[in-house]
């Protein structure tokens, strides 16, 4: 397991970098290979005890984006593992072949106040409680 901060997600998705987002990154490689056109193999990235400097008292829960398959880049499905954010995506290509995650983001009535501002800053609001975002490199 390699563990980082969780501001790298900043760095790899500035769409993010605007939350100041706290917490651990833990990534599990169980097997990689690639070849001229993809990679393949098994690896789970885990963003653990998530949060926010903007909200720093608000615990978000964990949540996990695994990868399985012959084709890394368009096999990710991102989940919830605990928290109140409901979080679910999966990861695709693009039509120039880069990756992107279209996200869904449910918030329970009970965190909306809280939430809500802060999910304006890096999505759309589609609904009540219902916010969309959309990851790409």
């Amino acid at each position: 397991t390699i563990e980082l901060p969780a501001s790298i997600l900043g760095l790899g998705m500035p769409k993010l970098a605007p939350l100041k987002l706290g917490g651990k990154v833990a990534i599990d490689i169980e097997r990689l290979s690639m070849n001229r056109t993809s990679l393949q193999g098994e690896v789970t990235i885990r963003w653990l005890a998530a949060s926010s400097a903007l909200l720093p008292d608000f615990p978000f829960g964990d949540y996990e984006l695994s990868f399985r398959g012959e084709d890394l880049v368009s096999s990710g499905v991102l989940r919830t593992l605990k928290g109140p954010l409901l979080l679910s995506g999966e990861t695709s290509r693009a039509d120039d072949g880069s990756p992107v995650m279209p996200v869904l983001v449910r918030v329970p009535a009970q965190y909306q106040s809280q939430l809500a501002p802060l999910l304006r800053m890096v999505s759309v609001e589609q609904g009540e409680g219902l916010f969309a975002l959309q990851l790409k490199n």
